[in-house]
C-alpha cells in the first residue's frame, strides 16, 4: 500500500520531467554569455583588458596626437593597434587554453554533459570576442577622441575591422598553441610569435610583390593619405587593400579551428574549411590588387573654407582648425610689404594645375605634425624674399635673410627668427657662422627700429633688387 502511494507521489514528478521542453535559442545565448562573463574573469581577465586598454591609449597618445587630425590618419592609428592587443590576448587565450588540463580540473569536466569539443572551442569564441572587445573599446576612445577635433569626413572602417581580425586571429592563435601544447612558456612563445611575425615579415621583400598579402603590418603603413585630399591618388597606394587582409584573417581564423578539429578526428573540420576556402580565395585577390601611384592629377573641386583681411588664406575643409591662427599669422606677415612685387593676394592649399595665377600662392602643407606658423613662415617667407624658383633657406643671401626675419618678428614669434640659425654653412668654421647669424639679426633689429613709412618707403625703392639678390647688409638702413 506504501510502495503504491509512493509510486503514485513520484509519478507526476517523473511526467513533468519527460515534458519539460527544449532550451531556446535564448536559453542558448544566455548560457554562452555567463560562459563569456566566467571567462572573462578567470586568469584576472578584466585587469587584463584594463591594462591593454591604458597602454594602447599611451601608445596612441606619443603618436596621433597633431595639430590637424585627419580621419584617415588616425584609423590608421586604430588600425596598427592590433599589434599591442593582438599578442597580449595571444598570452592571454593560450594560459586560459591549459587551464582546463590541469588533470584535476580535465577529469571533473570529462564527467560533465557537455562534450570536450564544445566546451573546449566555447572557450576559443570567448577568447576571440574577449580580444577584439578589447580593441574595440580601444577603437572607439580613439576614434571617439578624433570625432571631437576633425573637420572633415569619416573613418576608414576597412582599416578598423581590419585591426579587429588580426586581433581575433591572434587571440586564436595562442588558444590553439596552448590547447595543443601546454606548458609553461606556451604563453610566452605564442605572444612572441605573434608579434615577431608582425615585425619580421615586413621585411620580406619590396611592397610590390604579392607577399605584403601575408604581411599585416604593410595593410596598416600609410603613405600619402592627406595627398588623396587634394589629388587623385589611390586610396591605399602601394599597400595591399585591408578588406582583403580582413577576409585573409578571418579566413586562417576559420583554419585554426579545422586544425583543432582535425585533431581532435572530428567530420566537422570541413565546415570550417569550406567557409576557410571561402573567404581566402577573394581575400587573396583582393589583397594582392596593389594600385600605385603613376601621375598626380589635382581634384578639381576641393571643398575649401578662406579667412583673412590683408590676404586670404584658404585650406581644405580637414585643415580648418588651423585657418583662424593661419590667417591671423599670414596678415600680420604680409601687412608691411602688400602690394609689393610677388606678393600673393590668396594663399591657398588648392591644388594648381599648370601656371600659377597671378596673386596666388601655392601652399604644399599636407604634414599634420608641422604647426600652420613654421609652415608659412618657411614657404611663403623664402618665396617672398627671393624671386628665384625653388628658394630655400640656404640659398638666401644676408640681405634677404635679414628682411625674411625682420617679417617674422612682426608675428610676435621670436622663435621664427629659427630659420636664419638652420642654414647649412658646410664651408665655414662656427666663427664665421656665427658672426653671420650675428649680423644678419642685428641688421633686422635695425630695420625694426625705423619707423613705419620709413620701412616701407625703402621697400618700395629697393624690393625688386632685394628680390634679386643684388643687395648686401650694408644697402639696409
Amino acid at each position: 500500500m506504501m510502495g503504491n502511494s509512493l509510486t503514485t507521489s513520484l509519478a507526476p514528478a517523473v511526467t513533468e520531467r519527460k515534458e519539460r521542453s527544449p532550451l531556446s535559442a535564448g536559453d542558448h545565448l544566455a548560457a554562452f554569455l555567463r560562459m563569456m562573463q566566467m571567462n572573462a574573469r578567470r586568469l584576472y581577465g578584466i585587469w587584463v583588458m584594463l591594462a591593454t586598454i591604458i597602454l594602447a591609449a599611451l601608445f596612441i597618445s606619443q603618436t596621433a596626437v597633431t595639430e590637424v587630425v585627419l580621419w584617415k590618419d588616425w584609423s590608421y592609428h586604430v588600425g596598427r593597434m592590433f599589434i599591442i592587443v593582438g599578442p597580449i590576448y595571444a598570452i592571454w587565450s593560450a594560459i586560459l587554453a591549459q587551464r582546463d588540463r590541469v588533470p584535476n580540473r580535465a577529469e571533473l569536466l570529462a564527467s560533465t554533459a557537455n562534450p570536450r569539443i564544445r566546451r573546449e572551442l566555447g572557450v576559443a569564441v570567448a577568447c576571440v570576442l574577449i580580444a577584439i572587445s578589447c580593441y574595440g573599446i580601444v577603437a572607439a576612445l580613439v576614434l571617439g577622441f578624433a570625432a571631437t577635433r576633425a573637420t572633415w569626413g569619416g573613418p576608414d572602417l576597412w582599416l578598423v575591422l581590419f585591426g579587429a581580425a588580426m586581433t581575433g586571429l591572434f587571440a586564436m592563435v595562442g588558444w590553439l598553441v596552448g590547447t595543443l601544447v601546454p606548458s609553461r612558456i606556451t604563453p610566452i612563445i605564442s605572444g612572441l610569435a605573434t608579434l615577431l611575425y608582425t615585425t619580421i615579415s615586413y621585411t620580406w621583400g619590396p611592397a610590390t610583390s604579392d607577399l605584403s598579402a601575408l604581411q599585416p603590418y604593410r595593410y596598416v603603413v600609410d603613405s600619402g593619405s592627406s595627398q588623396q585630399l587634394f589629388y587623385e591618388f589611390p586610396r591605399y597606394p602601394g599597400a595591399p587593400h585591408p578588406g582583403g587582409g580582413l577576409l585573409l584573417a578571418t579566413g586562417m581564423t576559420g583554419v585554426l579551428i579545422a586544425a583543432y578539429l582535425l585533431w581532435r578526428k572530428s567530420l566537422g573540420a570541413v565546415v570550417p574549411l569550406a567557409v576557410a576556402g571561402a573567404l581566402l580565395v577573394p581575400g587573396w585577390i583582393v589583397a594582392t590588387d596593389v594600385e600605385h601611384v603613376e601621375r598626380l592629377e589635382a581634384i578639381p573641386n576641393v571643398p575649401m573654407v578662406c579667412e583673412g583681411e590683408v590676404v586670404e588664406l584658404c585650406l581644405h575643409q580637414a585643415y580648418e582648425a588651423q585657418l583662424d591662427v593661419g590667417a591671423a599669422f599670414a596678415d600680420d606677415f604680409y601687412a608691411p610689404v602688400i602690394g609689393l612685387t610677388g606678393v600673393p593676394r590668396v594663399v591657398t592649399q588648392q591644388p594648381l594645375d599648370g601656371a600659377v595665377p597671378a596673386g596666388v600662392f601655392p601652399l604644399n602643407w599636407y604634414w599634420t605634425g608641422s604647426d600652420i606658423e613654421s609652415v608659412l613662415a618657411t614657404s611663403m617667407g623664402y618665396a617672398l624674399v627671393s624671386d628665384q624658383p625653388d628658394t630655400g633657406i640656404g640659398t638666401l643671401n644676408a640681405s634677404q635673410h635679414a628682411i625674411l626675419t625682420w617679417l617674422t618678428e612682426q608675428t610676435g614669434g621670436e622663435w621664427l627668427i629659427g630659420p636664419v640659425a638652420e642654414i647649412n654653412f658646410s664651408a665655414y668654421d662656427s666663427e664665421v657662422y656665427q658672426q653671420y647669424q650675428t649680423d644678419v639679426v642685428a641688421a633686422a633689429e635695425r630695420f625694426s627700429m625705423l619707423p613705419a613709412s620709413e620701412q616701407r618707403a625703402w621697400l618700395e625703392a629697393n624690393w625688386d633688387m632685394l628680390r634679386a639678390g643684388e643687395l648686401t647688409l650694408e644697402d639696409l638702413p
